[in-house]
């Protein structure tokens, strides 16, 4: 499909530089709180996914997470195994299991020709969603992937770590807190996605509607395309910049 310029440059699109930073430092964090819990309910990642040295380091940082808040205890009560007992075994157990887990997920990725690539599998993966999941069911209703991937699953681990927080594990407040990122973080995704869709067909309605928008000079057509900028008298040049801002598409070949 061509390009459009006028689109290409967002002449018609909000720009919020504010907003966008946000969601770049968020798309950062939110990775590694997905990966505290898909790892439990999907397989089959894709191998530049998965990453099992980025699982290690996060267990690494999660297992002195509570170290501060320990010593703290001890030096205003003097004990502290009886409070890691209590509260923080959990804690160890569960980032054991979640190594468990993580290994088991990197066999399901490793490739058995290590100097072939598998090209039936989709490399960026996010992993396929546990069938007990896909399958939820509510008063008869079946939802989608979209709702099973941004409601159902952050649902069911959110009622895990309140559960777990209720009954005092320190684990049940990571759960909880993952869950509202896995689920912010998803629908992020999903809006990416739709206005990478939209891009398309807002160019395709740009592409169709410049000739009679700019060289003809309609303003009220139906589909809301406007062009907000001040014409050339010549029609020859305005069909000429017309035909400049429709563009083939540059397509780039490896080598």
């Amino acid at each position: 499909m061509k390009k459009n310029l006028y689109i290409v440059k967002g002449l018609n699109s909000r720009s919020n530089p504010v907003k966008n930073f946000i969601y770049y430092l968020f798309e950062g964090f939110a990775d590694y709180a997905r990966m505290i819990l898909e790892v439990f309910v999907r397989s089959d990642f894709g191998e530049r996914y998965f990453s099992l040295s980025s699982a290690i380091i996060l267990a690494f940082v999660l297992a002195l997470f509570p170290i501060p808040f320990l010593a703290a205890r001890y030096a205003m009560t003097g004990e502290i195994w009886l409070h890691i007992l209590l509260h923080f075994a959990t804690w160890y157990i569960f980032l054991g299991y979640f190594i468990k887990v993580c290994l088991r997920r990197k066999k399901e990725i490793k490739r058995v020709d290590k100097t072939m690539f598998d090209t039936e599998r989709f490399s960026l993966s996010h992993g396929i969603v546990a069938s007990w999941l896909v399958n939820f069911t509510y008063m008869g209703r079946k939802f989608n992937i979209r709702q099973v991937e941004t409601l159902i699953e952050p649902a069911f681990f959110f009622i895990i770590g309140l559960g777990l927080t209720i009954f005092g594990q320190a684990i049940g407040l990571l759960i909880l807190f993952s869950s509202i990122i896995y689920s912010l973080s998803y629908r992020l995704i999903y809006k990416k996605g739709d206005n990478f869709i939209l891009d398309f067909i807002d160019t395709k309605i740009a592409n169709r509607l410049t000739v009679s928008v700019f060289v003809d000079g309609i303003e009220d057509d139906p589909s809301g395309y406007r062009m907000r900028a001040r014409r050339p008298a010549e029609r020859n040049t305005r069909e000429d910049i017309a035909n400049g801002i429709i563009q083939d598409d540059a397509v780039f070949y490896a080598v």
